[in-house]
């Protein structure tokens, strides 16, 4: 049998580009679709017009296989951003995210209605949510993150940033100033609902206390880097909380 070369596909037909990629699990998705098809259907057609919204930051391409989202752009920045939104949107689902975001080459092939991708930043992702065992979005340790990053938590206060520093990871920002305490009120009352949980839940409530007690959140020794570059200062009284000068 003769095979036909103009169909044969080579390397040099795709595009390779550095991207950032997220990949999250939407927990607890599955089994609401294993006990009622219908009304998890009706839930997610819901979020997916929630994701949808997402569109107004642009830069940031999403995919969404069922309870899988991958959020991919060239900069760091659009990847952070959008997926805080998506925690917006899962919570207010009473659903919770856990995953990773890494950075890579991406080979990728578009061809009528077929896709083709080998994608490094995705594999790397998966990992990184295979290994997280709290409902958090881990950036990869190896993603040099600017100290502009950092100083715009500082600047603008807990919630306007995309990332905090909390239990050793660098994790997507949950919370935003428009949702927190009712964030914070949907996990307790999930803690009722579902206490095999509640080690993850748990989890959650702390990383929202340390939020609301004014916690720096940010990674030490950032911290001693913009001490040391006078961007911040720390003043007396003040429960060591750094401010920007």
């Amino acid at each position: 049998m003769n095979s036909d070369d103009s169909n044969r596909v080579s390397i040099e037909d795709g595009t390779v580009e550095e991207r950032y990629v997220a990949f999250c699990d939407v927990l607890g998705f599955s089994s609401a679709v294993t006990a009622d098809f219908n009304a998890a259907s009706k839930v997610y057609v819901d979020f997916i017009n929630q994701v949808r919204m997402l569109g107004t930051f642009g830069k940031a391409q999403i995919t969404v296989y069922s309870d899988s989202i991958l959020i991919s752009a060239r900069e760091l920045m659009p990847v952070l951003s959008t997926t805080q939104f998506l925690w917006w949107g899962a919570l207010l689902n009473d659903w919770l995210i856990r995953g990773g975001i890494a950075h890579g080459r991406v080979w990728e092939l578009q061809q009528e209605r077929d896709l083709f991708v080998v994608s490094e930043p995705l594999v790397k992702a998966a990992q990184i949510e295979q290994k997280v065992r709290v409902p958090a979005v881990q950036i990869s340790p190896d993603i040099s993150i600017p100290e502009e990053y950092w100083i715009h938590r500082l600047a603008e206060g807990p919630f306007q940033s995309p990332l905090i520093h909390f239990n050793g990871m660098n994790i997507v920002n949950p919370f935003n100033r428009y949702w927190f305490r009712s964030a914070r009120q949907r996990v307790v009352q999930l803690l009722d609902v579902y206490p095999q949980h509640s080690e993850k839940y748990y989890w959650f409530l702390a990383l929202a206390q340390s939020v609301e007690n004014g916690e720096p959140l940010i990674p030490g020794d950032v911290l001693t880097s913009l001490r040391e570059r006078g961007v911040i200062e720390f003043v007396p009284n003040s429960a060591e909380q750094p401010s920007a000068t």
